[in-house]
Parts: C-alpha cells; sequence; structure tokens
C-alpha cells in the first residue's frame, strides 16, 4: 500500500465519519434511516472497519491511538439519541396519554432531549477529524518504505490486543 493509497483511505474514513454525523442529524428531523445505517459498536461502522483492519498498522503512532476514545464516545452518544427517539417511544403509554390519544408532549420532550447531545456529538466529531488530519500528516512525513512496512499487512495476532503505547497514560 503506497503513501497515496492510505491518504485516500484516511479521507474516505474522514467522509465516512461525517455521514455518521449526518445521520444523527436526520434522525432529530424525522428522516427515514436505512437498517444499515442503525447505531452500531465503534468497530462495525465502515471508519471502525478502517481503523481496527487496515489502520492497525499505524497503531504504535500517537495520532493513530487519540482516535478511539473520541471515535468510542461519538458511538455511544449517537446510540444515546437513538434509543431516546425510539426505544423510549416503544414504552407503554402513559395513563393520562392513553386517555387523550396523544404522546405529544412526549414526543416534543425526547426530541430535546436528543437535540441537547447533538452539541456533544459535534464535538466528539471535531475531534476525530483533528485526530484523522494529524494522522494524515504524519503519514504524508513517512517514506514510502515506512508505510508498505506498516501497511502491507495487518499484525500478526499476538500484536493485534497490544495496547498503544502511548494510550496508555
Amino acid at each position: 500500500m503506497t503513501k497515496a493509497d492510505v491518504i485516500k483511505r484516511i479521507h474516505r474514513a474522514r467522509l465516512s465519519h461525517k455521514m455518521w454525523v449526518s445521520y444523527a442529524h436526520g434522525l432529530i428531523e424525522g428522516i427515514p434511516l436505512d437498517q444499515d445505517k442503525v447505531p452500531v459498536a465503534p468497530t462495525d461502522c465502515k471508519f471502525g472497519q478502517w481503523y481496527y483492519g487496515e489502520g492497525r498498522g499505524l497503531s504504535d503512532l500517537a495520532s493513530y491511538c487519540r482516535i478511539e476514545p473520541p471515535h468510542d464516545e461519538l458511538h455511544a452518544t449517537y446510540r444515546r439519541i437513538f434509543n431516546i427517539l425510539f426505544e423510549e417511544q416503544a414504552e407503554k403509554p402513559t395513563p393520562l396519554a392513553r386517555l387523550f390519544g396523544s404522546t405529544g408532549f412526549d414526543d416534543t420532550r425526547r426530541l430535546d432531549r436528543a437535540r441537547e447531545l447533538l452539541p456533544h456529538l459535534k464535538q466528539c466529531s471535531a475531534t476525530i477529524l483533528t485526530h484523522l488530519d494529524r494522522l494524515a500528516e504524519d503519514i504524508r512525513a513517512m517514506d514510502e518504505e515506512e508505510v508498505r512496512r506498516r501497511l502491507g499487512g495487518y499484525p500478526d495476532d499476538a500484536s493485534a490486543g497490544a495496547v498503544c503505547e502511548h494510550c496508555e497514560s
């Protein structure tokens, strides 16, 4: 894999990540969501697949390691938004709501609670994008041989679970 290939993949990862942020906005605005866009684990989104797959060859770089905490938090926040909007909605209506046949007040409260999470989601997103920019800079600073050595294949199973030395503190 060349430096240019890695930079392109980071660019695609950025785009994929930005799409996840737009899904949260769409949820709140009532835009129907495809099944493959529902909240998934950080390892299941397209960005996470790259990060925990091909990208693992970069796991000794501080810029790489700094991405994981905000990425996990982004998914957790997105999942909270989804749960507020959909799982809580599936709960039994209150006796008052059954009596009047409306849950409009509850819907408004849920939307407000979900909207309150958007600034945090955006902050996580901005942090991820900053770290991705730094990762791209680190890759540009490497020579082609080092990039090929790091990303020519996946780490062996013994090192795959190793904790990044920069992330331990």
